[in-house]
């Protein structure tokens, strides 16, 4: 649970920001549950939000977020998974782009920034320092030749929602800022495509296959 709240959070951050009324947030999530009406099963949305709760919903969304920002990025869980992860980077960057849009941007920077030579982007970016020395070793990516010099990763990527991500936050960007993000990250982007497709996609189908 404690893994997956800055993801929740940016899933709650972009739809309060961006689709309530009649967003996704719902009664299930600890927060959702006190929009709820008396009575409503806690499996069913919150039928009606007032201005006042979706703004409390927002914020504690944001406080998540925020309590979590480490190093230019936001942490999975500051300390406990304090290292940068793909997955989490863009679903956070969802929710992030709608108050601090420079953040979300330099988060994923960060995350393309260790790409690997062949195009891969690794699933982890490890922080550096004696604390977390047993985590860059289970994984020993300096062994590949691929992998970037002085920055320790993981050895495998995720499933690829970084073009999302991208997109998502260009949806908020001025025109112009909007090409020129867009134009900053298509590199990496088409590399990161190429590989999944070229490793991940032998069997035939034409689909990429992550397991």
């Amino acid at each position: 649970l404690v893994t997956w709240l800055p993801i929740l959070a940016g899933g709650i951050a972009y739809a309060s920001l961006h689709l309530l009324p009649g967003g996704a947030a719902t009664a299930r999530d600890r927060a959702g549950r006190r929009l709820a009406a008396p009575g409503t099963p806690p499996w069913q949305p919150a039928p009606h939000r007032s201005e006042y709760q979706v703004n409390d919903l927002r914020q504690e969304a944001i406080s998540v977020l925020l309590g979590n920002e480490t190093d230019g990025y936001i942490a999975p869980a500051r300390g406990l998974y304090t290292h940068q992860h793909l997955w989490d980077t863009c679903f956070t960057a969802i929710g992030q782009r709608h108050y601090d849009l420079a953040g979300a941007m330099a988060g994923m920077r960060r995350l393309l920034g260790a790409q690997w030579g062949n195009g891969m982007v690794p699933h982890i970016i490890f922080q550096p320092g004696w604390k977390y020395w047993w985590d860059r070793r289970n994984w020993r990516s300096w062994v590949s030749g691929s992998a970037p010099r002085g920055l320790a990763t993981g050895g495998i990527t995720q499933p690829p929602m970084i073009a999302e991500a991208v997109v998502r936050i260009g949806e908020l960007l001025p025109d112009g800022e909007r090409a020129a993000w867009y134009r900053s990250v298509y590199g990496p982007l088409v590399a990161y495509h190429q590989w999944l497709y070229r490793e991940r996609a032998g069997h035939g189908s034409g689909l990429v296959l992550l397991i």
